[in-house]
């Protein structure tokens, strides 16, 4: 799904029901790691992306990712607190802008009179 450029992430949901180590998170990103043959390039993106969907408050989310993580694009990401490099930022955020221009073509399309 990353290489498609879709939004992935991972949390960790019943830490104390479904995990076999006191550090579940961890525990996650290592199962994800093996099994889907993650880069730490991969996981430094996964690691950025659940920053970024969680419900941190904004303090936590700046310490993590820096005090311009709401702006889209390469200028939202801050490669020292992320190690995620620019290039793959952008070519996340065009995927996303290019999707949404496909669905507002269609949804134009739909709703043309006849």
């Amino acid at each position: 799904m990353l290489a498609q450029g879709l939004n992935v992430s991972l949390s960790t949901d019943d830490p104390l029901q479904f995990h076999y180590t006191k550090e579940a998170l961890m525990e996650e990103y290592s199962i994800a790691a093996q099994v889907w043959k993650l880069s730490s390039c991969d996981m430094c993106e996964l690691a950025r992306n659940s920053v970024l969907q969680s419900g941190f408050e904004d303090k936590v989310k700046i310490h993590w990712l820096g005090p311009n993580y709401r702006e889209e694009g390469v200028l939202g990401n801050d490669i020292h607190r992320t190690n995620v490099p620019d290039i793959r930022v952008s070519f996340r955020h065009e995927a996303h802008v290019d999707e949404l221009c496909n669905l507002f073509r269609v949804q134009h399309l739909n709703h043309q009179p006849e």
